[in-house]
């Protein structure tokens, strides 16, 4: 696994959101596409409080 900083973390968070609700007004919120995407952008948000947390206790 590919450890990223925090600003590319908030970059690649960023991004994800605008992808999943320009996808989400196209193809709808209940797709499998969608869901996947959230459960992405929910792990990049679980890593990046990670990070905060580990950074904070140094």
């Amino acid at each position: 696994m590919v450890t990223m900083s925090k600003q590319e973390l908030l970059i690649e968070i960023e991004y994800r959101r605008r992808e999943l609700i320009e996808l989400g007004l196209i193809i709808g919120l209940t797709s499998q596409r969608i869901i996947q995407l959230s459960q992405e952008l929910d792990q990049l948000i679980f890593e990046f409080q990670e990070l905060i947390k580990r950074n904070n206790s140094e």
